[in-house]
């Protein structure tokens, strides 16, 4: 799927009807720039329309709120990716989603239909880290985390405008 933004339209070309679009709210590699509202939107819209799940990756941005960055930004998935933070810090990956699209993974009844594991599935050293992390990580403690990095984010800004540095 390929976006572009000529005069605010939106123009979607769909090389082929995937399955899904994974997506990063706010990518950490690219200097953690959020996504636009309206780019997030045509990404639902886009996705609706055609039929194709939205998975979103945050595997690294789950960190960014008590529900991640997904929510953070307003984007919906229909799957979830998540990563060390639900291990306390450890090695552990999870993926969590709506009902009827977790239904693969289901052996209640025989064989799922996608079978999945992995090295860290259920490593009880994770497991234990991760259930002490989220005992703490409560909304409060992320309300907090969000001050200390405005403070952060202000001063950074401020430094960079007294010092005229050429900054995007």
């Amino acid at each position: 799927m390929w976006f572009a933004t000529p005069s605010s339209q939106w123009t979607f070309t769909i090389y082929s009807l995937p399955v899904s679009r994974r997506t990063q709210s706010s990518a950490s590699r690219r200097g953690l720039i959020a996504a636009k509202p309206e780019f997030i939107a045509a990404v639902q819209e886009t996705a609706s329309k055609h039929g194709i799940l939205v998975i979103a990756d945050e595997v690294l941005n789950l960190r960014q709120g008590f529900r991640g960055a997904s929510t953070r930004y307003g984007l919906v998935p229909d799957l979830i990716t998540m990563g060390k933070i639900i291990g306390g810090g450890l090695p552990i990956g999870a993926v969590g989603g709506r009902e009827d699209v977790m239904k693969v993974f289901d052996a209640s009844s025989g064989p799922p239909l996608l079978p999945q594991g992995g090295t860290f599935s259920g490593n009880p050293l994770s497991m234990t880290a991760g259930l002490v992390a989220m005992r703490h990580l409560d909304h409060a403690a992320f309300a907090h985390l969000e001050t200390l990095g405005n403070i952060v984010r202000d001063g950074i800004g401020r430094a960079i405008s007294t010092r005229r540095v050429p900054c995007t």
